[in-house]
């Protein structure tokens, strides 16, 4: 099963969440299925602090989970804080570095994004998690401009540019997209007007070439003499 990116993973708890307060005990026990299902780093988990969100549920008086449903969100909170604890035991902060940072700063230095590269890195993301990364958490955590995030996902790996939501193209730069289309449309322009003038011509052929008979006719028959006609003598 792939990692799950910040989109899913906000999302599955949005629905958890909504179960839980709609006090639907068969749509709860669904979604805290659901739940453990995915499979969440700890750069991500670390991100989005998706365990402190399941932990304020667990902590709301308002909230009554039945003794089963109590039991399997501790067990996932259990897991999803010891994952969190094992990413920032990565995390030296006496020499600010962490576990995937030196590879992190090769890829943004290789794809001209260094800036970005050391906003990324100020946030502990490692190069697996940048494809799994918001909308939101790029524009507004990170601000990153869209050509400066293009270029740093075009500088991933195969592997890792597959898990990116809705594809690398996807989060190509509107201006650039705009004049790939407009290149485009250029060239099927140009081919439909070279097709078109060259049928019409092909086709016009024959008519052309008998008007120039006829008009070659007229002109014989105006400067020609004709030799049956009267001298004027008899």
């Amino acid at each position: 099963r792939p990692p799950v990116r910040m989109s899913e993973l906000d999302k599955a708890i949005v629905d958890f969440e909504k179960a839980v307060y709609s006090k639907d005990v068969a749509s709860t026990k669904h979604e805290i299925a659901e739940l453990a299902k995915l499979r969440v780093t700890g750069v991500i988990l670390n991100l989005t602090r998706a365990h402190v969100r399941i932990k304020k549920l667990l902590d709301d008086s308002k909230v009554k989970f039945s003794v089963q449903s109590e039991e399997a969100v501790r067990g996932l909170l259990k897991t999803w804080r010891a994952r969190v604890e094992r990413f920032r035991d990565t995390i030296d902060n006496s020499n600010d570095t962490y576990e995937g940072k030196n590879e992190l700063m090769r890829l943004a230095i290789d794809a001209e994004v260094r800036p970005l590269g050391v906003k990324l890195a100020q946030k502990y993301v490692n190069i697996e998690a940048l494809p799994l990364l918001g909308e939101q958490f790029w524009m507004e955590t990170i601000k990153a401009t869209q050509p400066d995030k293009f270029k740093i996902l075009s500088a991933l790996p195969k592997h890792l540019q597959a898990m990116i939501e809705g594809g690398l193209e996807q989060h190509r730069p509107r201006t650039d997209k705009a004049m790939a289309a407009r290149a485009s449309a250029l060239k099927a322009k140009a081919s439909l007007n070279e097709d078109y003038s060259s049928s019409f011509l092909l086709s016009q052929l024959p008519a052309l070439g008998q008007q120039l008979h006829l008009h070659f006719d007229t002109l014989i028959a105006a400067y020609s003499p004709d030799p049956f006609s009267s001298t004027g003598d008899s």
